[in-house]
């Protein structure tokens, strides 16, 4: 489809944004973990840590987000195979034919580059 071509720019930008999704939810778990744990107050800067956290978590969120409402277009049954396929280079499930999941995974890529503003 014609509302589905991106240059090979912001291409490369929307995989590698999404191989990163795993990265994303791990950094979202390690700052909810820091907020539970820490409780001490260190040094003596005028800055606020607990802002910085609550910026830091809400931008991480952004990012899962993006990437989670945009898989939101692909059945279900094809989710699973589009995203590994991308974020951990798996091969497509034998589930459906191979043009299927490339038409989704097609479909997904351009979905995270408009939900970013890049296209």
């Amino acid at each position: 489809m014609v509302e589905e071509q991106m240059d090979r720019t912001t291409y490369m930008q929307t995989i590698w944004f999404i191989r990163r999704y795993w990265d994303f939810q791990e950094e979202y778990e390690q700052i909810l973990e820091e907020s539970r744990t820490n409780t001490g107050i260190r040094g003596s800067g005028m800055s606020n840590p607990t802002a910085i956290k609550a910026e830091r978590l809400a931008n991480v969120k952004q990012e899962i987000d993006t990437i989670e409402n945009a898989l939101k277009i692909v059945p279900p049954e094809y989710q699973k195979g589009v995203l590994l396929s991308i974020v951990a280079k798996r091969p497509y499930p034998s589930n459906a034919a191979v043009r299927t999941y490339k038409k989704w995974k097609r479909r997904f890529i351009y979905a995270v580059a408009v939900n970013k503003g890049w296209i």
